[in-house]
């Protein structure tokens, strides 16, 4: 079952096919279970490219502003002192109410009546909420962590844009 789980979870970055089986007979996922994870990794592609776009702004405004490093600074502990309080208040609210906030996050990103099963579906077997809750811990700690590291270089930059040049 660990090697079905992992092929699922692993078709979700490549857009696999979703159709993983314990013997080499029919799928596992039947083709509405199927077709939910291939929403699913739309989603997870947006997000990875959502990444990559981010790295490429902040490394092309790093380089504009390579002899600016206070404002450079103020940038990055604006940024992620945003984006780690978002990550915090969404944190709070899965932590207190993760049905809700699972079933408006569906609501959100994927079409009406593709998202629900019935507790008996073999994708709620493989993936029960105990899953989810546990991701959405793991992805809200992953957010939280890199914000305060992007809070600390962002104030040694702009604590050390604040020293005289020794560049003349």
């Amino acid at each position: 079952m660990d090697r079905v789980t992992g092929e699922i979870l692993g078709d979700l970055y490549v857009n696999g096919p979703f159709d993983a089986s314990l013997t080499s007979g029919e799928p596992l996922l039947d083709e509405r279970e199927r077709s939910h994870m291939a929403d699913v990794s739309r989603l997870v592609q947006l997000l990875a490219g959502i990444v990559v776009v981010a790295l490429v702004i902040a490394s092309v405004m790093g380089s504009w502003l390579r002899h600016e490093r206070r404002r450079q600074g103020r940038i990055m502990l604006t940024a992620a002192g945003l984006i780690g309080a978002l990550a915090i208040l969404l944190a709070g609210i899965f932590v207190v109410a993760f049905e809700p906030a699972f079933l408006a996050f569906h609501a959100i990103f994927f079409p009406p009546g593709t998202y629900l099963f019935s507790e008996g579906s073999r994708l709620i077997v493989l993936f029960p909420q105990g899953f989810w809750f546990d991701a959405s811990i793991v992805a809200g700690a992953a957010i939280v962590v890199t914000a305060l590291v992007v809070t600390v270089i962002g104030f040694a930059r702009w604590r050390d844009g604040s020293q005289p040049s020794s560049e003349a």
